[in-house]
């Protein structure tokens, strides 16, 4: 049985939608296109979507990170992360999170940085961009705030939300309400 993973709406209201199954379906104009990437990949599971300004489709996976240019060709990035749970694309490039708890910032298709929580015990866990700045959830009772600058990834500060720890997702409303999942 195959279930549904992952979706987005893109720039131009293209539905994305990913599954279990390593399947991918474009819904545009009433009609469904297919792409399977886990015959490019090892892995068996889309686990989130990006769009970056190029109108490329980015998708992170249990196993490589994905690409599907404007011209809807599917590559598979030798990145070097696995398992991307959550990520979003800036000016700069391409920021997430692995299921292993790490942040990575991708640029020009390759890793640039990686970063462990410093904090023993802790991970990252999900990433989201507002207008105040990119919001990374962690596994304990905080929301880092990150920046991109000079190709580094940079804390800018953190935002307490006790008493939820486990921060699932970030999302932040049309009237600046920020909405937090939480495992608690």
């Amino acid at each position: 049985m195959v279930s549904i993973t992952a979706m987005m709406t893109d720039s131009k209201g293209n539905l994305w939608i990913g599954t279990n199954g390593g399947k991918v379906a474009l819904y545009r104009d009433g009609q469904f296109t297919f792409f399977d990437v886990s015959d490019e990949v090892n892995m068996n599971s889309v686990r989130c979507f990006t769009e970056t300004p190029d109108g490329s489709i980015y998708i992170g996976t249990t196993g490589d990170i994905c690409k599907i240019d404007r011209n809807r060709e599917l590559h598979v990035l030798d990145a070097g992360v696995k398992y991307v749970s959550s990520m979003v694309a800036c000016e700069e490039g391409i920021v997430g999170c692995s299921n292993e708890g790490e942040l990575f910032f991708l640029q020009e298709d390759r890793v640039k940085e990686t970063r462990s929580k410093d904090t023993p015990g802790a991970y990252y866990t999900c990433i989201s961009q507002t207008p105040d700045g990119i919001l990374v959830g962690t596994s304990v009772n905080e929301i880092e705030i990150i920046s991109i600058k000079d190709n580094r990834i940079h804390m800018e500060g953190y935002r307490s939300v006790m008493p939820l720890s486990g921060i699932c997702d970030i999302l932040e409303d049309r009237t600046g309400k920020l909405w937090i999942a939480a495992e608690n």
